[in-house]
């Protein structure tokens, strides 16, 4: 028997290679123009390997055009066969396959395929679907319910062309592709993100078919996340789900939803349609904020109610648009339209604040130098007394607690200060903040604020006569019962009554609103301030009240003051405030905000002088008063007004006496009567004490008990309390060095006039000497040992003191009057700026 031998030779590749679809891959999709031939290759075979294109239908269809390629080689056949013109004009799709034949076989799979996209026609898409997927959950989005052989998935990248992301082909290999690893295909052909983001959203289309029919289904993919809040924010509603806002009769509502995707439409509604006609919205103003993911969507509207209207309007704020279905965010808010009498209330009011914080002056005696409150205001020290049975005040860092912190926060509060700490100024601040409704403050939903000054009130028993006299324009068109209704009827009030201590009625036995509203009998749901210097407290006072106190400069403060009101320079103010640790018997006058802010000024103003020595209080408030003289002096042209000034500067024993006279009265609290003033001074000399600020003019209302008319005295007082003791202190100084008689020091208590009795020390030794005499045989010793610096105006002999008294212990006390506390604290701030810690190194501080 004779055998022929037969050589078997198999492809390196396991498959027909399609062109392509490069020599790796079996199946792919690609796009291609209709007019492109596509080629099928088995290579290296022996035997030749026949191979034919189909169409793959629901039948194999053979496509005839084709042509066919040759041997390479005496051994090893090459296959080849190419195809063309095999797109049917209406499809988009074709799905060809190549099938090789051999015998034997010799490939393990003797079919490859191709999923042809024409290009050369704009993808087809239906009306989109809009699905939403929360940011994070599983997406999963169907192409077909259909029996199907293919798809392609494609996503749009750019607002005209789609690109294409995955595909199918279901024969017996059921081919799923994708290509991005953020996708996935199931075995239905249905494309999925198991944790879909915010870079998914867009338009998603899948065109199917088998061959002969083709469809397409497009998407619209939004991703969403909630808002912060189950409902739009409405800063006046704080929290509350259906919120009442007492409102004019026009303004501007706003609402608010927080990190919100998508971007959403807001509106406002009117709830009840029959109140439709009584209100109107328009100048709709949106504003977007992008997080980077989420959105802040806010909108302004104006609103407009109808004259003549006086019910309360139910209004909604609501998303709406095409997410409406996603966002069920609504919001109630009830409208209480406020009266015309409300409205010209508060126009009125705010009027008399702009014109009390607008002219804030450093220097009395320069009205150029003039600022706002918020441009000299310091959030400077603060402390409060808690009500839980501890007797430590504890620090707080803002006076805006009292409107916000637990601890603080009560109907009624009252903040101690000495003369010059910012009791005052600090209440122009919060009106000042009232009035402008500063971003973030807890005065934006107060409806109402009345600062009163209590020293004008005079003998006026009710506060809204008050009220009107006081802070409203004389020809109002309020009346007092006007104002009773409105404040009673106010949704939030706060009153700032400042000045207690000055009140002519704090120690009257008569009935007065003003001591209702402190004890609670009166306004109980007004929220009240009450400011007085210390110990002067109201002799009854609620037992919700909560006490603070302000602690004055400290040097961080003042750096702080003087880098806002007097130079920008670091290095001026710097040096500013080293000038002042030079003399540290200062240290305590400039605690007060009132007095350094004057030295600040006054400082620059001379040009930042250095030769001037401050070595004792006395001097500096001397230099002060001098200032006062000089800047008047140097404004006029004429010299014989020029000597007339320096007169006047210089002689000056009525007004010492008026000062004195009226220092030990009680009753009168540092207030000087003008009739009074004009019968025992010369005319032109009190107009000049007037035009230099060292006296000033105040209006003040009073009435009787024979007549309830109205009438508008004018007070003078002192611009600030020290000037008034300054010139009483030249009276006593004078009445008192030529004589044995102590009788005028044994009416003023130098626990209540320490500053008196400093200034006279350091105007006449000859005084200063009696005056010590008098404190020592009194038992101030310590208070006894300041006084000692301003007669010899130097430290050196108190530093020597000091040393001999080391022996025993010095010790502050709770029980010890302030007097003394604050005596010996400046006893010890010298001592320790003069590096003589050994001086009191025995000292025992007990408690302060």
């Amino acid at each position: 028997m004779t055998f022929i031998p037969f050589f078997i030779v198999t492809p390196k590749q396991p498959f027909p290679v399609i062109t392509e679809c490069g020599g790796e891959h079996q199946f792919c999709l690609r796009s291609l123009h209709p007019s492109s031939g596509i080629s099928c290759s088995v290579y290296d075979a022996r035997p030749m390997v026949e191979l034919h294109w189909f169409e793959r239908t629901t039948d194999d269809k053979k496509i005839l055009t084709e042509s066919n390629v040759t041997s390479v080689g005496d051994v090893m056949y090459t296959s080849r066969i190419t195809t063309t013109n095999y797109f049917n004009d209406d499809i988009l799709l074709e799905l060809l396959v190549c099938k090789a034949k051999s015998s034997p076989p010799l490939l393990q799979r003797m079919e490859s395929m191709v999923l042809v996209q024409r290009n050369d026609r704009t993808l087809p898409f239906s009306t989109p679907v809009l699905k939403y997927f929360k940011k994070n959950a599983k997406l999963t989005l169907s192409c077909s319910d259909k029996d199907i052989l293919f798809l392609v998935w494609s996503a749009m990248r750019s607002p005209s062309d789609f690109e294409n992301i995955a595909y199918a082909i279901f024969t017996n290999y059921n081919v799923l592709e994708t290509f991005s690893e953020d996708f996935k295909l199931d075995s239905t052909g249905s494309l999925v993100i198991s944790q879909v983001q915010v870079q998914h959203e867009g338009l998603y289309n899948c065109v199917h078919g088998d061959g002969v029919h083709e469809d397409v289904k497009t998407y619209e993919v939004v991703v969403y996340v909630p808002p912060d809040s189950i409902y739009p924010v409405v800063e006046e509603c704080g929290d509350q789900d259906n919120c009442f806002l007492e409102v004019d009769f026009a303004g501007n509502l706003t609402c608010l939803v927080k990190r919100i995707r998508p971007q959403v439409e807001l509106e406002w509604v009117v709830v009840d349609k029959s109140q439709s006609w009584a209100i109107t919205f328009k100048n709709k103003e949106k504003l977007i904020k992008d997080n980077g993911g989420t959105f802040d969507v806010s909108l302004k509207t104006t609103y407009h109610t109808n004259v003549g209207y006086q019910n309360n309007i139910t209004v909604q704020c609501r998303v709406s648009g095409k997410h409406a279905e996603l966002f069920d965010l609504r919001r109630n808010i009830n409208l209480l339209l406020r009266t015309a009498k409300t409205r010209t209330f508060i126009t009125e009011l705010k009027r008399k604040y702009e014109n009390l914080y607008g002219k804030i002056f450093p220097i009395p005696y320069n009205s150029k130098i003039s600022f706002k409150v918020d441009e000299v205001f310091i959030n400077s020290g603060i402390e409060f007394l808690p009500s839980n049975g501890h007797d430590t005040w504890q620090r707080l860092d803002s006076y805006l607690y009292m409107f916000q912190d637990s601890w603080v926060e009560s109907k009624r509060i009252i903040i101690e200060g000495f003369p010059g700490y910012g009791k005052s100024t600090l209440l122009l601040h919060i009106a000042y903040d009232w009035h402008h409704k500063a971003s973030g403050s807890p005065l934006d939903d107060v409806e109402i604020l009345i600062l009163l000054p209590l020293r004008n009130i005079g003998s006026i028993k009710s506060v809204f006569q008050a009220i009107k006299e006081l802070l409203l324009p004389k020809d109002t068109q309020l009346t007092e019962s006007d104002i009773q209704n409105i404040v009673q009827n106010c949704s939030s009030v706060v009153m700032l009554l400042d000045g207690y201590d000055e009140y002519p009625d704090k120690d009257s036995n008569v009935e007065t609103d003003v001591q209702d509203i402190i004890e609670m009998k009166m306004l109980q749901e007004c929220k009240v301030i009450l400011t007085t210097r210390p110990p002067q407290l109201p002799k009854s006072y609620s037992s919700n009240t909560k006490r603070l106190r302000l602690l004055g400069f400290d040097e961080n403060s003042r750096l702080k003051y003087i880098l806002k009101s007097v130079t920008k320079n670091q290095a001026d103010a710097i040096k500013a405030e080293e000038r002042l640790k030079a003399f540290p018997i200062l240290k305590d006058l400039c605690e007060s905000p009132l007095f350094f802010a004057m030295f600040a000024h006054v400082r620059e103003q001379i040009g930042n002088k250095e030769d001037v020595e401050f070595n004792s209080v006395t001097t500096y408030f001397q230099h002060m008063v001098t200032c006062f003289h000089t800047h008047m002096q140097s404004k006029t042209k004429y010299e014989i007004l020029r000597r007339q000034y320096e007169n006047f500067e210089s002689n000056h024993d009525s007004l010492n006496k008026v000062a004195f006279k009226n220092l030990r009265n009680i009753e009168q609290e540092f207030v000087l009567e003008k009739e009074q003033l004009t019968r025992n001074f010369d005319e032109d000399f009190y107009k000049f004490y007037v035009r230099i600020g060292i006296l000033k003019e105040e209006k003040v209302i009073v009435t009787s008990d024979r007549s309830p008319v109205v009438q508008n005295n004018t007070e003078v007082r002192f611009y600030h309390r020290l000037f008034h003791e300054w010139y009483a202190a030249h009276y006593l100084a004078d009445n008192i060095k030529s004589t044995e008689n102590t009788k005028l020091l044994k009416k003023l208590n130098p626990a209540e006039f320490p500053d008196v009795y400093r200034f006279a020390c350091g105007l006449d030794r000859y005084a200063a000497d009696k005056i010590i005499k008098y404190l020592d045989k009194i038992g101030s010793q310590n208070f006894k040992l300041l006084c000692l610096v301003e007669r010899d105006g130097k430290v050196d002999n108190l530093i020597r003191i000091l040393g001999e008294k080391c022996a025993k212990d010095i010790s502050i006390r709770n029980d010890d009057n302030i007097l003394k506390q604050r005596s010996t604290l400046q006893l010890i701030k010298i001592a320790s700026h003069h590096k003589a810690s050994h001086i009191f190194q025995h000292w025992l501080i007990c408690s302060i």
